[in-house]
């Protein structure tokens, strides 16, 4: 928070020293958390996850119960089994259960690993349309985080949206 109203201080101090400071600054404040909320990319990508973590966790599941019942199976007849085919059905078990745990992990980190990515790529599309905004419209700073307060009229997060909708994939 210090660090950003130093950089702003510094900011407004050069524009002193340079005469500018007579000249009003066009300032405008970005939601990001709303725009997260908000943006159509930001959306896809929820959705997109979504349905993958849906198809994925059915899968995860239908091999957990196939598990499960392997388990119940084995714990029903240990009793009656010889000692080396009892070893030999945990064995199985273990690298069955290895494989669960494998599947799980190999899945959290895919989907981790999308999530990055199109978060990347949010981010990229969304400084675009924030940099071609300032351009055209003559905004001399837009902040995003540590603003502890903003009037509406400076609040152009509704404008970046309407934009991000215009370039939606």
């Amino acid at each position: 928070m210090r660090s950003l109203m130093a950089r702003i201080a510094l900011v407004m101090g050069l524009l002193g020293g340079t005469g500018l400071a007579q000249a009003e600054m066009k300032v405008g404040v970005i939601d990001l958390q709303q725009l997260l909320r908000e943006a159509p990319q930001a959306r896809a990508l929820r959705e997109s996850l979504e349905a993958d973590l849906e198809q994925r966790k059915r899968t995860l599941a239908r091999e957990e119960a196939t598990f499960t019942q392997k388990q119940e199976g084995f714990d029903r007849e240990a009793p009656s089994l010889t000692p080396e085919r009892r070893e030999q059905m945990e064995r199985e078990l273990l690298a069955a259960q290895r494989e669960l745990i494998r599947k799980r992990r190999q899945f959290e980190e895919e989907l981790q690993a999308r999530r990055m990515e199109g978060l990347r790529e949010i981010d990229r599309s969304v400084t675009r349309v924030i940099r071609d905004l300032a351009e055209r419209e003559g905004y001399d700073l837009i902040l995003s985080e540590g603003v502890l307060y903003a009037s509406q009229r400076m609040d152009i997060t509704a404008q970046v949206i309407r934009e991000l909708q215009g370039k939606t994939p």
